[in-house]
Order: structure tokens, then sequence, then C-alpha cells
């Protein structure tokens, strides 16, 4: 159980500095003209960008796969399985944080009185005051500055 659980919480956080540098230097790189979507404003509900959403579930469901498709020790077996539940963890908590309460694309009507939530989408809307290629920090969303970004 232990293993399973340093597994979850390690893939959590893997994920976010992947998403960091992704977002950092691909994104807002050479995968701009998809990226540039989610930073214009628009008027429909889905953007190019949310293709980078269904590539992030498709690599979480592969790391419960993996197990499967590769004969794999139980140790081994459950750290994939661990990986795979921190990545499904990170996009839903992703999913809540970025789409619902920062952007508000769907359940508007939602509110929270977390002030966690309130730092994270502040620091969020910082990084999208800059509408150029180059970008402004914070490029992750769950790890900002707690001397900029208090509670």
């Amino acid at each position: 159980m232990m293993l399973f659980i340093g597994s979850t919480l390690f893939g959590f956080a893997l994920l976010e500095g992947l998403s960091y540098g992704l977002h950092r230097w691909l994104f807002h790189g050479i995968l701009w003209p998809i990226h540039k979507t989610h930073h214009h404003p628009h008027k429909q509900r889905i953007e190019w960008n949310d293709s980078f959403s269904v590539i992030f579930g498709s690599l979480s469901a592969l790391w419960f796969l993996i197990p499967h498709l590769i004969p794999l020790s139980k140790t081994w077996a459950v750290a994939c399985t661990g990986i795979g539940t921190g990545w499904t963890i990170y996009g839903v908590i992703y999913f809540v944080v970025h789409d619902v309460f920062t952007h508000r694309r769907y359940f508007r009507r939602w509110k929270t009185d977390s002030k966690w939530v309130h730092r994270l989408v502040k620091a969020h809307r910082d990084h999208h005051k800059d509408l150029s290629k180059p970008g402004a920090e914070p490029f992750g969303l769950f790890w900002v500055d707690p001397k900029k970004y208090k509670y």
C-alpha cells in the first residue's frame, strides 16, 4: 500500500514538473500555434489547446496498461498503477482548478472559498496577462511562488 501511495504522489509531482517544462518550452515554443488558442479570447467551448488534455489523458491510461502489456514484477506493476493514479488525480484537479474556476469554461455557477484555489487562479490569470509567445511565469499550475501568491 505504501508503494502505491508513494508512486501516486510521485506521479502527481512528476506531471506537475513535466507540465511546467512542456508549457514553458514547447507550448510557448514550437507548439504555440496550437496553444495560442487558449491565450486569446474566443467564444468556442472547445479550443485546439484541448488536444493536449487528450494526449495527457491517453498517457495516464497508458500507465495503467503497461503492467498488462509488459511482463513486470508485482512491485513495478503497483508503481505503474500508482503513477497512473497520480496522473489521473492531477488531471481531475487540473480540470476543476483550470477550466472550472480559472477560465469559467464549465459549471460557471460553481464557487469556492478555498484560498489555495484562489491563489492558483490569480497566478494563472497573471500568466495570461502576457499574450505573447514567450509568455510569463508561472507556467506550472499547482506550484506557484508562495512569496508572490500568498493565501
